[in-house]
């Protein structure tokens, strides 16, 4: 494990390679592309998303058709290829082979599959019980936001294979911001106010961005304990564009936060890979990143200190 102590520490694993970052191998990165490209795919076939949309919408009334419930194989289908899947990103083959890699999905990536699994499950209950349709309606949002975080999360692990494959794009700020606190919020269970940004194009590369900040706002609301979230931009000289957030909670432990950009590096017995690496993450983008660990809003957990503030500087696209 990278990070198997309950204090602040460096993973021996990290250390050990200070100058050269844990690495995935372009095969073990098309192999699990493959993976994750074919579980994102059973989202959108055609049959399913009959299915789908039959049981948010009730159309069966009481029961499915007997033509609607053979049909309903193809979730069962569906649902045997995202536990094959699941159990294949689990397997000891991937902990033996590459620690940091089986430690880098478990991280960031089991639980969104976990929500599709669990989306695949109770449709596959639907046909026998009706009674789950709103159920279904209901996680469909939560989906979704797993769907886009997977999708950052495999472009992510571009920048573990080759830092040279680390291609920015055009990145509206205000939409890709609600996408991450939408997903963190799903994932933490708390709901804080939120202040949005003012809308920039931005060049940056759109997986890093989003584990990133996902990882910011987990980290606000749930180790941090957060109830509001202010984000911030503003266009700064040089044709960039600065971005801060800023919350209400503990704020950044002293001892830790002149190392928290580094992989492997936590105060809280995590892993240290959701800001781990976060400054060479970025250099691609010719973007950077600062914390500063109690200069964020008056902190609610800790009255008379402040809670953290993230800086992320970027290049504005189109200039």
């Amino acid at each position: 494990m990278l990070n198997a102590s309950t204090g602040p520490t460096t993973s021996a694993d990290v250390a050990s390679s200070k100058n050269s970052l844990p690495h995935i191998s372009p095969d073990e990165y098309s192999e699990i592309e493959t993976h994750i490209t074919s579980v994102l795919a059973l989202l959108h076939t055609s049959e399913l998303t009959r299915l789908r949309g039959m049981f948010h919408t009730r159309a069966s009334g009481v029961a499915l058709s007997q033509a609607d419930v053979a049909s309903a194989d193809i979730i069962d289908s569906s649902l045997a290829e995202v536990l094959e899947v699941y159990s294949f990103l689990q397997s000891s083959r991937l902990q033996s082979k590459n620690p940091f890699l089986a430690q880098f999905l478990r991280h960031d990536f089991m639980g969104p599959l976990s929500t599709l699994l669990s989306y695949f499950r109770l449709l596959n209950e639907c046909p026998d019980d009706p009674g789950l349709y709103p159920s279904v309606a209901n996680l469909y949002s939560t989906v979704q936001d797993a769907e886009w975080f997977i999708g950052c999360f495999v472009k992510s692990m571009e920048f573990w294979v080759d830092p040279s494959l680390v291609a920015p794009s055009a990145v509206s700020l205000e939409p890709f911001i609600q996408h991450a606190i939408f997903y963190a919020v799903g994932r933490s269970g708390r709901m804080p106010i939120v202040h949005l940004p003012h809308d920039f194009s931005v060049q940056m590369h759109e997986g890093i961005f989003g584990v990133l900040l996902v990882n910011i706002f987990k980290n606000a609301l749930g180790r941090g304990g957060a109830g509001e979230v202010d984000v911030d931009s503003e266009q700064i000289e040089g044709g960039r564009v600065r971005l801060t957030i800023s919350d209400d909670g503990k704020g950044v432990a002293d001892d830790i936060a002149p190392r928290i950009f580094e992989l492997g590096v936590s105060g809280s017995g995590s892993t240290g890979i959701g800001l781990g690496a976060a400054r060479e993450r970025l250099a691609p983008s010719e973007a950077t990143i600062e914390c500063e660990p109690h200069g964020g809003l008056p902190s609610k957990a800790n009255p008379g200190q402040r809670g953290a503030k993230f800086i992320i500087e970027m290049h504005q696209a189109g200039l």
